[in-house]
């Protein structure tokens, strides 16, 4: 029941009209509380760090998934440096390439059969069109796919990890709008 109430509390911090990150000092009671056990909330420990991260096995929006983490205490993974992302990636284990797991609800099917990725926890300002990252810091690593960012429609200002599940191979990120499909969620906690 507690935890409900954090839930529908914080799914307030993240404004969707806006894309305004959420202010650290916000989440600290809900990480406090969760930074106790965060293996009991899914969490597992990067090593020689202060870091954490869980993969749900709930697909969602863009906006639904950073609420989530939030909910958490913490926010939606981000990619600071190639090492950062390569330990994401590695997260995910088996579960990204293998196909079985679109019945389980690790992915969703509808954006295409043989694509599919988890949502970083960046976004476009769209009065300066530049990238931040939701803790509020500039984004300055990137891993963009050929023609990518393009803000197709104007629209696009999120971005997802995508791989392709037939070769089992990368193919890396791209802008997609918010609201556009259900992806991945992985959250990242600083205890």
């Amino acid at each position: 029941m507690i935890i409900l109430i954090f839930i529908s509390f914080t799914f307030s911090f993240f404004s969707k009209s806006n894309c305004q990150y959420v202010n650290e000092n916000l989440l600290n009671h809900v990480s406090s509380i969760v930074c106790k056990n965060p293996s009991q909330y899914g969490f597992v420990k990067r090593s020689c760090s202060n870091v954490y991260y869980t993969v749900t096995d709930l697909a969602m929006d863009w906006f639904s998934a950073e609420n989530y983490c939030q909910s958490l205490g913490g926010h939606l993974a981000t990619s600071r440096n190639l090492d950062d992302d390569k330990y994401i990636q590695s997260v995910l284990n088996d579960k990204w390439y293998n196909i079985s797991n679109l019945n389980h609800g690790f992915f969703w099917k509808e954006w295409s059969s043989q694509n599919s990725g988890y949502w970083i926890g960046a976004f476009r300002s769209v009065l300066t069109n530049t990238w931040t990252l939701v803790d509020g810091s500039q984004v300055f690593f990137t891993k963009w796919t050929n023609g990518q960012p393009d803000n197709f429609k104007k629209s696009q200002n999120v971005i997802i990890d995508n791989f392709a599940f037939s070769s089992k191979s990368y193919i890396g990120w791209n802008d997609i709008s918010p609201f556009s499909y259900n992806f991945h969620v992985i959250c990242e906690l600083k205890c």
